[in-house]
Formats: C-alpha cells, sequence, structure tokens
C-alpha cells in the first residue's frame, strides 16, 4: 500500500509521540504510581500462571498456579538463557535522527492531532472519551462527553473499561467533572466481580478517608471472579480508532495504543499508606494487605502493577521487620528493574517497530500471559528467527 507523503509523516508523528510516551512511562521509571490494560471481548479472564516467585518460605502460594513452573513455554526471570553466542538481530531506532531526516516540524504534529480530534467515527469517539476521562485535556468539551458517557455506561460491552478508568483516575484527580455522584455512584457498583476494579474502588474510599467502604473493597478484590485492569481493552480501542484515520500500519497503530494505555494509571500509595498505619491493628488488615500484594504481583498484567503488588510486599516486611522477606520482595523488583533495562529488553521493543508480526506476537501473548512474560516470549521469539540468515527486518522504511 502507496501513502502520500502527508499520511506517511502523519505516521511517523504518531511514531515518534508514541515511543517517546511509552518509554516516558515504562515502568523501570516509576516509583509508586503505576499504569495498567486488558480485552474488550474477554472480560472473565482465568488468573494466569504467576510470572516469578512472589512468596517466601513462610507464605508460599499452593493453589493451582504454578511457580517457576519449568514446564512453561517461557522461562521466568530466573531460568536459564539460550547461549550468547547465538546471533541476534538488533535494530537501533534513533527518534530524534528520524525527526530531523524527514524535517517533522511542531505545525506537522498540531495537523497529526486535529485529524484526531476532528474526524467523526464511534471509534473515534470512544478513545477521545477515554483520553478525557483520563487527561481532561479539553474541558470545554465536558457537555458533548457528558451525553457520550451516559450512553456507554448503559452498554455492557463498554461500561467495564470506562468504570475502570473513572474510579480509577478520580482516585487520585477527585476535580475531574465525571468525579461526581451522578456518574461515580454507578461506576462504583459496575464490574463487580473483578478484583482490579474493586482495588481501584478501595483506592478512591481511601483517598476520601472512609475506611469502612475501602476495607470491604478489600474482601472484594480477593473474592473476586477475575482480575482485569483494562491495559488491553485501551490498547485495542486505540488501534480501532487510528484505523479511521488510515494508519495502515498494524505497528504504528499498536505503539500509538500502548502510549495511549500507559498514560491512565493509578497510585498504590493511599494502599501502602493505610497498611503501613494499620497492619498491626488486626489479624484481618494484615491479611488483606498482604494478599492484595500478591495478587498484583501474581495476577496483574502489566510490569507496573507486578511492580505495585511487590512493593507493597517489601514495605510490609520492612513494617513487620520480617528482614527475610524484605530481602526476598527487594531483589524481585530488583531483577525486573534490571530486566526492562536490560539490552535483550530494549531490543525487543525496537523490533516490534521494524517486523509488524513481532508486534501482533508480542499482543498476543499480553493478553494471554500479561507484559511480562510476553517480553519474555518475544525475546526468545527475536532469539529463534534471527538463525534465520535472510531475517533482517531492520531495513524497513517508515518514508
Amino acid at each position: 500500500m502507496k501513502f502520500s507523503f502527508r499520511t506517511s509523516l502523519y505516521l511517523i508523528c504518531i511514531l515518534i509521540i508514541s515511543l517517546i510516551v511509552w518509554l516516558a512511562f515504562s515502568p523501570d521509571k516509576q516509583e509508586i504510581h503505576f499504569s495498567e490494560e486488558k480485552h474488550l471481548d474477554v472480560e472473565h479472564q482465568q488468573p494466569r500462571d504467576l510470572r516469578f516467585d512472589i512468596a517466601s518460605d513462610s507464605t508460599r502460594i499452593t493453589s493451582e498456579d504454578k511457580l517457576n513452573d519449568k514446564s512453561s513455554h517461557y522461562q521466568t526471570i530466573q531460568g536459564e538463557e539460550e547461549s550468547s553466542d547465538a546471533r541476534v538481530i538488533e535494530c537501533q531506532f534513533d527518534i530524534k535522527a528520524l525527526r530531523e531526516q524527514l524535517s517533522i516540524t511542531e505545525s506537522d504534529i498540531a495537523w497529526m492531532e486535529k485529524q484526531f480530534y476532528t474526524l467523526e467515527s464511534d471509534e473515534l469517539d470512544l478513545a477521545r472519551l477515554i483520553e478525557y476521562i483520563t487527561a481532561l485535556e479539553q474541558p470545554e468539551k465536558h457537555s458533548k462527553f457528558e451525553t457520550l458517557m451516559n450512553e456507554l455506561m448503559l452498554d455492557p460491552k463498554y461500561s467495564p473499561v470506562l468504570s475502570f478508568l473513572l474510579i480509577e483516575h478520580c482516585s487520585t484527580k477527585s476535580e475531574h467533572p465525571f468525579c461526581q455522584p451522578e456518574f461515580l455512584n454507578p461506576a462504583l457498583v459496575a464490574d463487580d466481580d473483578n478484583g482490579a476494579k474493586q482495588l481501584v474502588n478501595s483506592l478512591y474510599y481511601l483517598r476520601r478517608g472512609e475506611t469502612a467502604p475501602a476495607r470491604e473493597s478489600f474482601r472484594e478484590v480477593l473474592n473476586a471472579g477475575y482480575f482485569n485492569e483494562h491495559w488491553g481493552d485501551v490498547i485495542q480501542i486505540f488501534m480501532e480508532a487510528y484505523k479511521q484515520l488510515n494508519i495502515g500500519s498494524h505497528h504504528l497503530r499498536l505503539s500509538g495504543a500502548i502510549s495511549q494505555a500507559s498514560i491512565s494509571g493509578f497510585s498504590t500509595q493511599p494502599l501502602i499508606e493505610f497498611c503501613g498505619s494499620h497492619v498491626d491493628d488486626s489479624a484481618e488488615i494484615k491479611y488483606y494487605c498482604s494478599e492484595i500484594g500478591k495478587v498484583l504481583a501474581k495476577r496483574g498484567q502489566s510490569i507496573a502493577t507486578n511492580l505495585s503488588g511487590i512493593i507493597l510486599l517489601q514495605e510490609l516486611s520492612d513494617k513487620l521487620g520480617n528482614i527475610h522477606d524484605y530481602e526476598l520482595y527487594s531483589s524481585k523488583r530488583e531483577q525486573i528493574q534490571a530486566y526492562t533495562e536490560s539490552d535483550e529488553y530494549i531490543n525487543a521493543q525496537n523490533m516490534m517497530m521494524y517486523d509488524e508480526s513481532l508486534s501482533e506476537f508480542w499482543y498476543q501473548k499480553l493478553l494471554q500471559y500479561g507484559e511480562l512474560e510476553a517480553y519474555r516470549a518475544l525475546i526468545a521469539e527475536v532469539r529463534a528467527r534471527s538463525k534465520d540468515p535472510d531475517y533482517n527486518p531492520c531495513e524497513t522504511e517508515f518514508n
């Protein structure tokens, strides 16, 4: 498919902005503020296998979830690696050089943004509504979004996603026009069998100082039938929106969608502070805080959610004076952060920009196993493809 120069320029602008935002919100650059995602048509997901062993000897999980299962398709961080002598293709992606090469100006980027906000379609309306909820960059358009919000909150396909994002955002920025009772009350009770939704409910209540409903939400986090942060859903929504802008390249759509999904996020700081202050109050609170930390580390789809659980467990161990567990969780945290800074991890991200099939491979593994394992699988796939002497996606041209 051939594109006009203007359309090609548009695609490059999307890619540049997407990568800048993606890198800016990558989990290794965050300490406490985390972001999330899921698949629109898979509301009731089954718990995924634990991708790293977060339990100490005294608190080891013994359910059907597998810890460091050697039979799984993708090894955990502590697993054996292939020989470092194996040939691995590496693609370098220089955003600054690419922008200079194509002479992309601020007016070009402004043109791109105008297309997103002016073209009409149901898919773009939904994407713009999500951007409005998570960023509130255009308050003057509240009346239009209010009507759309009322309509989609009644749609069972979109209500779970919008309810989650709304409560997630209102747990950190209560001044948002949608953080009013007429919107919040229906959102708080929606999707009540979703552990992730109950988690953001608890964060919302904690921020308001309402500990009784927060504790009830703690209980529901652990009793919920599934755990879905809707990270993948937001990716899918923006991928569909970008199709409406005639962005024909899958990997460009995916990179832009990932950046949009990464903008949203919840802060577990209220939970950490509550658990730190009240963990000694009762065995019940100690149990809730510990188990919620394990749920985040074990069942979260994004690496940021996994890290938020480990940080909570680390803080609890420190508060309780459990040096062994504190060192264990500190080590797990350092392993994941080092992994996301590794050359192989960064190269795998770059490779997705050049090989469309790799980006689709990563996305499907993300939906199936979660982000951490998706990157493990992606790295293994890059190694496997590199064995083909004719494989060289780095020569892909974007103009």
